[in-house]
């Protein structure tokens, strides 16, 4: 039987082996973010990007909520953001 922290990192590991769902928590760690914003720097079809949020949302390591027409996404999940901060921090350093 696989334990609940294993089971918690594979779905951390699923979600990150996918490019456009890579960039999608890359572009939303940095704070609650739009479709707006989003679409501009994934530069995917509208749908793509929806399918791959509503991925990261049955995986319960984003949440949306409604703002008049516009929907926002944030992190919910704290393993999924210390990871996310090693990965970007290590990008960070290589670029310098």
């Amino acid at each position: 039987m696989v334990k609940f922290r294993t089971k918690k990192a594979l779905k951390i590991f699923k979600a990150l082996a996918n490019e456009t769902r890579l960039k999608l928590l890359e572009l939303i760690y940095e704070g609650e973010t739009g479709m707006c914003d989003i679409l501009p720097y994934i530069k995917k079809s509208q749908s793509l990007v929806s399918n791959q949020l509503s991925k990261l949302k049955s995986l319960d390591l984003i949440e949306s909520r409604k703002e008049g027409k516009h929907v926002r996404f944030k992190i919910v999940d704290n393993d999924l953001k210390k990871i996310l901060r090693i990965i970007l921090e290590k990008d960070k350093n290589r670029r310098r």
